[in-house]
């Protein structure tokens, strides 16, 4: 994208001075009237022109450089960025998944002492009712 700018001005500027050189050459070839100087005066004003053009253009290259040298930064920080978000989500998937594990585990040791007292107040039932059935 940068280099299409860059690209770009360059070509604009080259038509642009071409053109007033063109100007200049036919315009100087053509002009019967006035004096030497004159077509000189004029010549040294299509210069002027010209040079100025050149100066913008430069001054459109450079600002081109800048924003593409930004946008690239922005880029690489963007890309930096989405790095590290991706590694946050995967440690806390693989905290989620232990936790998870550590609960289930914790759920199924409580689940079994409570199925073993509950047989153990079972048969203090049953013998209760033996006993008092005899």
């Amino acid at each position: 994208m940068k280099s299409f700018f860059l690209t770009h001005f360059a070509i604009v500027s080259q038509v642009r001075v071409r053109t007033t050189l063109t100007d200049a050459r036919i315009h100087s070839e053509n002009s019967g009237e006035g004096t030497l100087r004159d077509r000189l005066e004029d010549l040294r004003i299509r210069l002027q022109e010209v040079i100025e053009v050149v100066i913008g253009s430069d001054r459109q290259i450079a600002d081109a450089k800048r924003q593409g040298e930004e946008a690239a930064a922005d880029v690489r920080e963007s890309r930096q960025i989405i790095e590290r978000a991706r590694e946050t989500l995967k440690e806390a998937r693989r905290q989620l998944h232990t936790a998870g594990r550590e609960a289930l585990r914790r759920a199924q040791e409580r689940s079994k002492k409570f199925g073993r007292e509950s047989e153990t107040m079972s048969k203090i039932a049953r013998d209760a009712r033996t006993l008092a059935e005899q």
